[in-house]
């Protein structure tokens, strides 16, 4: 299973966690971007996640609550139920009540249910607005194709 599931922290829109061992890298990293915790020189960082295998599609961990600075913590929504504002390939609005899926773009979701032979179809979640998606963390991916 993709999303973390590790006790964590609580705000009105769900829980995250923010673990302490895992830092963000060089340039800073933006609200709402999927994301995954990598070994980088045996360092864990974040990194912008997308559903080729290049691109950590097996480590996804959640979505940013937050922008977060070089170097800092930051906080990872992952409980199911979560209401996450995604960045969304192309900057487009997602359309209320249709599943949300990792794209092939590192960081962003699409709606468009893919089917490339050499990614992953990870289904996250649903969208309940026009910005904001409901995560579903009991989700399964497979092999597209």
């Amino acid at each position: 299973m993709p999303i973390a599931r590790r006790p964590g922290y609580a705000t009105a829109l769900g829980s995250y966690i923010a673990p302490p061992e895992v830092v963000v890298p060089a340039g800073g990293l933006s609200a709402g971007i999927a994301v995954a915790i990598v070994d980088v020189g045996g360092v864990s960082e974040y990194r912008p996640c997308g559903a080729l295998p290049a691109d950590w599609a097996d480590c996804l961990v959640g979505f940013l609550y937050m922008d977060a600075e070089a170097g800092g913590r930051a906080k990872i929504m992952v409980g199911r139920g979560s209401i996450v504002q995604p960045l969304v390939e192309g900057a487009v609005s997602l359309v209320p009540n249709v599943d949300v899926y990792l794209s092939t773009v590192p960081g962003r979701v699409t709606q468009t249910n893919l089917n490339v032979a050499t990614m992953r179809r990870i289904k996250l979640g649903h969208a309940i607005s026009t910005t904001q998606m409901a995560l579903v963390t009991d989700m399964r991916y497979v092999m597209a194709g």
